[in-house]
């Protein structure tokens, strides 16, 4: 759990607890086996994603059968990935906006100023957690945005 500037506790639970509804329960599949697999700095515009999903198809489909299930949440290539069967072209354009911002935005802090890209394994990060987090020291960066 990481507290943000809101003081706000960002437990990865607490958005599954919500909308355990639109995850998968089969044994074998990604998230069933290893659940959110990226990091803390990423709670809130996974939050976000959630909440306008949850909208989007209360409002869209209301008492209809709606086929949607997360299968798998995680990091690759320094970018948050969101896989899913079911949904819409509604959904999948929030999906992808959301992955896009995850290029912009710290995957420890949250941040979205002075991010960087590492070289290697690439991992997105803003410069104070490059320089605070040990994991992080010694790796070549680029720098993303301002």
């Amino acid at each position: 759990m990481v507290s943000g500037s809101t003081d706000q506790v960002k437990d990865y639970s607490i958005l599954y607890n919500k909308y355990k509804h639109y995850f998968t329960t089969q044994d074998k599949r990604a998230f069933t086996m290893f659940g959110f697999e990226c990091g803390e700095g990423w709670y809130n515009i996974l939050e976000q994603l959630f909440e306008h999903i949850d909208k989007y198809i209360t409002h869209k489909y209301k008492d209809q059968e709606f086929p949607f299930i997360i299968t798998q949440i995680k990091e690759k290539f320094g970018g948050l990935r969101f896989y899913f069967d079911g949904g819409d072209s509604e959904i999948y354009e929030l999906v992808r906006f959301t992955e896009e911002l995850s290029y912009k935005t710290c995957e420890y802090c949250g941040s979205n100023k002075n991010i960087f890209r590492s070289k290697g394994w690439i991992t997105t990060a803003c410069i104070k957690c490059v320089t605070d987090l040990e994991h992080l020291k010694g790796k070549q960066w680029v720098r993303v945005n301002e």
